[in-house]
This record gives structure tokens, sequence and C-alpha cells, in this order.
């Protein structure tokens, strides 16, 4: 019979302990420069166009047909919206907002 293999001890030391960062003051507000003329109220519309069930492509599509077909999305969502005149905010993969 074989003696078992003596495994050495090991202590389990703990993590050195950092004081948590002192607080920062976040930075004041301040009035944009390239402003022309007094601040006005106007009316905002935002538009957020999203792939439904974009989580099902992957299911039923290849992973690069998936891709295509919400860059396709991106692309025709933003080229509609431009066309009526919309700022584009955003465009990635969850979708646009304009």
């Amino acid at each position: 019979m074989i003696a078992p293999i003596p495994q050495p001890k090991v202590v389990p030391r703990a993590a050195p302990v950092r004081p948590a960062p002192a607080p920062v003051e976040p930075p004041k507000p301040q009035p944009a420069e390239t402003l022309v003329g007094a601040p006005e109220l106007v009316d905002t519309t935002v538009l957020v166009c999203d792939l439904p069930a974009k989580y099902d492509l992957l299911d039923d599509l290849e992973p690069a047909a998936a891709a295509r077909a919400v860059v396709k999305f991106g692309q025709r969502a933003s080229e509609l919206l431009l066309k009526a005149g919309a700022h584009l905010h955003k465009v990635d993969g969850e979708g646009v907002v304009a």
C-alpha cells in the first residue's frame, strides 16, 4: 500500500486593505460658448427605433447573417430619419436614437 502524499498547509492571506478614494466634487455646469442669442424654449421629440426580436435572429440565422440584418436595419432607419430631417444621436446594434 502506498502512503498518501502529505499536502502542504496553505494559510489564506487577506487582500491588503486600501482606503477608499476621497470623494471628488463634480464639475460645475458651465454655459456653452457656442450659444448665439438668447436661450429659447423649444419642443423636442426623441425617437428610439429598436429592432424587434433581435435576439431571436441569433436563433434563426447564422451569426454573420444576423449581424448583417442588424447593420442593415440601422443603416435603413438612419437613412429614413436623416431624410426626414432628424439628428442622429446614436446608431448601434441595439437600435437607433434620433
